[in-house]
């Protein structure tokens, strides 16, 4: 599914374990790695030889390391703001998935999540995966660790039915052999009568009944859920009742049943969930 991918680092210790993310990636078919480290331009005026020449080294180091696990990989360092060389690497190579981490809800420091994740999900065309990284302390010592180290057993998708939710939806679909659960949502945040909700939910619910079906063949164990209320609220609720470990959401739309929408919620989802999170842009 994922055949191409972009695996961002900054080679902070946090960075460092998106390394133990890509024998997942193998599994869902991912073949070629390719590693980029961003020179951001503020340091354009400084020593950028000598800081540019030490990162290639280490990248070389991480090649090698990635190559010896079985995929064909090579590097990218860019110089400029992170979000758009990212994003324009990714587009150059016709990539699949975008891998970046970012902290959880600790004091771990941010990596590529703050401005730059929000430029990234304005801007992007390919789908970005956030993996969180959480500080644990270990034998009195604090590391940082993955979140969820097997994130694609159990999948929330919250949908708004909308064009910008398709391609999610089909991501997912095409996830469910691989995941021991999915879980479909939608959350309908308008409606000015408990009629207009009412009708609402049962139209979000026959919508999802049918994106059930298509996961089934796959995937044995298939739940459908529909609220009310603030969208990206009530997609970290689910996640955490439903044990999720990845939430999938495409990134932009209004949906075409009114009351549902994504809009920027994928963003606040992004922001505030404490799972890792693929945010999928609309197909072109």
């Amino acid at each position: 599914m994922f055949e191409k991918v972009v695996l961002a680092t900054d080679f902070s210790p946090g960075g460092e374990k998106l390394m133990y993310c890509l024998d997942e990636l193998k599994s869902l078919g991912t073949k070629e790695i390719i590693l980029t480290w961003v020179m951001e331009i503020r340091y354009s005026g400084g020593p950028s030889g000598s800081l540019q020449d030490h990162h290639k080294k280490k990248l070389e180091e991480k090649i090698k390391e990635i190559e010896e696990m079985g995929f064909k990989a090579s590097y990218e360092a860019p110089i400029g703001l992170p979000a758009q060389e990212i994003n324009a690497v990714a587009e150059k190579a016709g990539a699949d998935l975008i891998v970046i981490g970012s902290r959880g809800m600790n004091k771990v420091r941010e990596f590529f999540l703050g401005s730059t994740v929000s430029t990234m999900i304005r801007q992007a065309t390919v789908p970005i995966l956030i993996e969180r990284i959480e500080l644990v302390e270990k034998l009195g010592e604090k590391e940082c660790e993955l979140v969820c180290e097997r994130k694609f057993d159990s999948v929330l998708l919250p949908t708004d039915f909308s064009p910008a939710a398709e391609r999610a939806e089909e991501i997912v679909s095409g996830l469910s052999g691989h995941a021991g659960k999915i879980v479909l949502a939608s959350v309908v945040d308008e409606g000015e009568t408990e009629e207009d909700l009412k009708l609402l939910k049962s139209q979000a619910s026959k919508k999802l009944e049918e994106l059930k079906e298509a996961c089934e063949d796959a995937c044995s164990d298939v739940r459908v859920r529909v609220e009310t209320g603030i969208p990206s609220e009530h997609i970290n609720k689910i996640a955490g009742e439903e044990d999720i470990t990845m939430i999938v959401i495409g990134m932009r739309g209004k949906g075409g049943v009114d009351g549902l929408v994504l809009g920027n919620t994928a963003e606040t989802v992004a922001r505030t969930s404490k799972r890792p999170v693929l945010l999928v842009p609309a197909a072109k």
